[in-house]
């Protein structure tokens, strides 16, 4: 496989598979994506570009000040910059509690005994009757709901207070050439990133057990990492931003943002070359959701085969004519080819319901040093 270009940056896995393009300005519902899944605004590669960007100088801004980029979840490194960053906030509990209306989450915390147990004495106050509309009243007017409701929204705060991060322009274009092109419209698509709305069941890692020393056994625990779930009432921007002549600022302000950089820190993360991100539209949103993640890392895929229908859908193309479909497709995978991306690319002649992609890639990975998840070593990606 040819290199073009070593230079890697660290990308947002749950972005990757999630954000498609988007070209126009009305709301949009997205048929192949997460559950619950609509964007308010326009998507395109230039702005997921610059958000990856972005999300790497946070990234790394957070690491070098402890000396090194920390290998795994399991590194003190990540233990430490998750505690600092978001507090404990971003646990099952407080998703649950902002993925609902607040008296719904009050309700399921209340066991079977205490809700009989008010609604035999509203039913008594009425008169035998039962409303539920009313009994609702009738419940929050209790200190219990007063209670519950002030504990967690002091338990969600730092969800929604500002995560203010400025860049310097200039600095910006020295440490990432692949913003060079952006040199004169680099604010238009911030600001566009910012103006955009999101709403998404939004999947965050969260580790629930840490891995450390077990005293007793003087063995060493490697803790556990899971999956929990934002669902999203609303829609909710990543960031908004201010300008200013040679720099600018962005702010986490919703609990969106803040999941995002909590996963991008978290290392639920994948490193693209910048060859990739010279990838045109379509095959720039291909390879994110489809390739990127399988030839990462140290498993590196020998073979990806990809649906014409999946890549159709997620590329939200609605034309009727599936030949024009494919020639797209077709183009996208050929333009990787040319950019070392992948080694080999074929397809089939079936059925064009039935027609699948295949890309082939090297044997032996080339580059990065094979991963070993067990310490908190430098992970060494080619610059």
């Amino acid at each position: 496989m040819s290199n073009q270009s070593n230079r890697r940056i660290i990308t947002n896995r749950q972005l990757n598979f999630t954000l498609c393009p988007v070209d126009t300005y009305n709301k949009k519902e997205m048929p192949y994506s997460l559950p619950n899944y609509s964007i308010d605004g326009t998507w395109n590669q230039h702005q997921s570009i610059i958000l990856d960007v972005l999300l790497d100088r946070l990234y790394n801004d957070k690491y070098s000040k402890l000396g090194s980029l920390p290998r795994s979840w399991r590194s003190q490194k990540v233990l430490d910059v998750i505690s600092e960053f978001d507090e404990g906030a971003i646990n099952p509990e407080n998703l649950e509690y902002i993925s609902q209306p607040p008296f719904e989450a009050y309700k399921k915390s209340l066991d079977k005994d205490t809700i009989e147990n008010y609604r035999y004495s509203f039913q008594g106050s009425m008169g035998n009757e039962f409303n539920a509309n009313e009994f609702e009243k009738y419940l929050k007017k209790f200190s219990g709901y007063r209670s519950f409701k002030e504990d967690m929204e002091e338990r969600t705060r730092r969800l929604y207070v500002d995560e203010g991060v400025a860049f310097i322009t200039s600095n910006l274009f020295r440490d990432y050439p692949v913003l060079k092109k952006y040199r004169y419209n680099l604010y238009d698509y911030v600001k566009r990133i910012s103006e955009v709305k999101f709403k998404m069941n939004y999947k965050v890692k969260f580790i629930d057990v840490e891995p450390g020393m077990n005293e007793k056994t003087k063995r060493y625990s490697r803790g556990n990492i899971t999956d929990i779930y934002y669902n999203m009432m609303d829609s909710e921007q990543i960031f908004t931003a201010e300008f200013d002549k040679d720099a600018f600022a962005i702010y986490l302000k919703s609990p969106l943002g803040k999941m995002v950089l909590h996963n991008t820190l978290i290392l639920d993360t994948d490193w693209i070359t910048e060859s990739a991100l010279k990838l045109t539209k379509n095959a720039y949103f291909i390879y994110k959701r489809f390739v990127l993640n399988r030839v990462a890392g140290g498993h590196k895929a020998e073979e990806i085969r990809l649906w014409f229908s999946d890549i159709k859908s997620f590329l939200d193309i609605h034309w009727d004519n599936n030949s024009g479909v494919h020639k797209s497709i077709d183009k996208a995978f050929k333009e990787m080819l040319a950019k070392g991306l992948a080694d080999g690319y074929s397809w089939n002649n079936d059925h064009i319901g039935q027609r699948q992609y295949v890309l082939t890639f090297e044997h032996q990975k080339k580059g990065v040093e094979k991963q070993q998840d067990n310490g908190d070593k430098l992970l060494k990606v080619p610059t």
